[in-house]
């Protein structure tokens, strides 16, 4: 392993514990005037929506990023507790599958505009995001059926009630696709 591999594996593995308490929502609709306060309301309302209440101390940091053109920007919620956030996106799965016909969207916070999805994850390193990424092209063409992230991790399975396996990085996902072809 050069010295270049080994500085880029030490600064994603501390950027994954900087982000360790943070998600990312997209699909928030912008507020005028947009400030902490009323970005922190913001994500008080969707917990109470999913019934995991945030109170606003354990907010530690939240923003926008910027979006594209004509798209908004992710907010960014950074909590004070990874269980905090573990029980955010825990509770927006179990709300979503139990709503199926109107999953978690910009209706529920009054929105004005065309309803969209609201899609809640934790926030991945740059070099996490690639990789999932990469997983997710590989499962299409292949016997496995899921692919996931857990604490800033990947994971796939070949079919539900099967072991899950991790996928470190691109070679893990070579290795995958020479089994396949043998």
């Amino acid at each position: 392993m050069t010295c270049y591999v080994t500085l880029e594996l030490k600064v994603d593995y501390l950027e994954r514990n900087l982000k360790a308490a943070t998600i990312e929502i997209k699909n928030i609709p912008t507020s005028n005037p947009e400030n902490i306060t009323t970005l922190t309301g913001i994500v008080q309302k969707l917990g109470s929506i999913i019934n995991q209440p945030v109170p606003a101390p354990d907010i530690k940091n939240i923003f926008r990023l910027r979006g594209k053109k004509e798209t908004v920007g992710t907010v960014v919620v950074e909590f004070s507790t990874t269980s905090l956030k573990e029980q955010f996106i825990q509770s927006t799965k179990n709300y979503n599958k139990q709503h199926t016909g109107n999953r978690l969207n910009t209706s529920h916070l009054q929105a004005t505009g065309p309803r969209k999805p609201i899609f809640v994850s934790e926030a991945l390193t740059a070099a996490t995001k690639r990789l999932h990424y990469l997983t997710r092209e590989f499962i299409k063409n292949s016997e496995y059926e899921q692919c996931w992230t857990a604490n800033g991790k990947v994971y796939i399975r070949e079919k539900e009630g099967l072991p899950s396996r991790l996928i470190k990085s691109e070679e893990d996902l070579l290795k995958l696709r020479r089994e396949k072809d043998k």
